[in-house]
């Protein structure tokens, strides 16, 4: 449906529907400052085992290339120009989280 929209927008957002929003306006300032392909809200489950020497409390933002499908805001680049969406479902039947895995896949390489 948000293809045949008449507006384009910088970010579509899929996101869980039990996932509770504290801080929208501030994801929404993170993603037009670093301007990521995919973005993730800052959370324990995102961050990578290994952070970077330099990580403090403070970081804004990280590189990771692994992240939950339960947020995700991608750019408009790789919404309308990308293999990484539309989730590809083809082994729903084996697992729901399969489509969610060949996303972040994709996103890696896009």
């Amino acid at each position: 449906k948000a293809v045949r929209l008449p507006r384009r927008y910088d970010y579509y957002i899929f996101l869980d529907d039990d996932v509770t929003l504290t801080s929208v306006r501030d994801f929404e300032a993170k993603c037009l400052k670093w301007r990521p392909a995919v973005a993730v809200p800052g959370a324990g489950i995102h961050l990578p085992t290994q952070l970077p020497p330099d990580y403090t409390k403070e970081t804004e933002a990280l590189k990771i290339t692994s992240y939950a499908a339960l947020f995700n805001a991608y750019h408009h680049d790789v919404f309308f120009n990308s293999l990484v969406l539309p989730y590809w479902d083809g082994q729903d039947e084996f697992s729901w989280w399969s489509s969610q895995l060949y996303a972040i896949y994709l996103a890696q390489i896009f």
